[in-house]
């Protein structure tokens, strides 16, 4: 699936309509909920899209450009639906320019080599492991109940993270399974059942944008030292 800024291309990009017409006649506007859900997925895929340009090694410049088209691609999501039409007219002179859109394009194509991918059966695997990590947690009882709690909440935030994946994407999905693999490294060292848990240990594997397996990222290891509560 794709990564934030092909996500975020696909939402703007079925927003643009004819502004001749009325919106809610030429788009088959969803009901509040649906539409405001759509919005806060916009956001998180504007802000992903952020954090791994800020991790990235580019010049200023065109770090400068992607920053004041994050800048347009926020004012589109927030003026969506109600100011579309009216925009020229409230401060919105670049409003779902052809140009905006074009540079969001090429930022997806930018992030390509950023962002590893699963594909179905590794996504399947993830979930089955998922649900024995769910499973476990009901067998030992020699964990801190605030560390279970924790670690049911990674996973199953990692589980709604694989069951709408072409909603949320591969990004959303990588850092889920990260936080999980931290959470699990905890668990091997504090519960006195550590055996139960070392099954884990090589469960987490993510693909690497080059195609190939890499061990849990190092993120996640330090992540395990953290304080419960740091990583969710």
């Amino acid at each position: 699936m794709a990564n934030p800024a092909e996500l975020l291309h696909e939402i703007l990009t079925g927003w643009v309509q004819d502004s001749s017409k009325q919106i809610y006649i030429t788009r088959d506007i969803p009901n509040e909920e649906a539409l405001m859900q759509r919005h806060r997925q916009a956001i998180v895929l504007i802000e992903e899209i952020d954090q791994i340009v800020i991790g990235m090694s580019l010049p200023e410049s065109r770090r400068d450009s992607i920053q004041r088209n994050l800048a347009k691609w926020t004012k589109w999501v927030f003026a969506y639906p109600h100011h579309w039409l009216s925009a020229p007219d409230k401060g919105y002179p670049n409003l779902h320019d052809q140009d905006t859109l074009d540079a969001l394009d090429l930022v997806a194509h930018l992030l390509e080599s950023q962002v590893a991918k699963v594909d179905e059966r590794q996504r399947s695997s993830y979930l089955d492991t998922i649900n024995e990590i769910i499973t476990a947690l009901g067998a030992d009882d020699t964990l801190p109940p605030e560390l279970r709690n924790h670690i049911y909440m990674l996973a199953s935030h990692a589980r709604q993270c694989i069951e709408e994946y072409e909603i949320k994407g591969d990004f959303a999905l990588q850092a889920a399974v990260e936080r999980l693999a931290a959470s699990v490294q905890t668990a091997m060292t504090v519960s006195k059942n550590g055996g139960a848990w070392s099954k884990f240990k090589d469960k987490f594997a993510y693909p690497t944008v080059a195609g190939l397996v890499a061990s849990v990222p190092q993120l996640a290891i330090a992540a395990a030292s953290l304080p419960i509560g740091t990583t969710g």
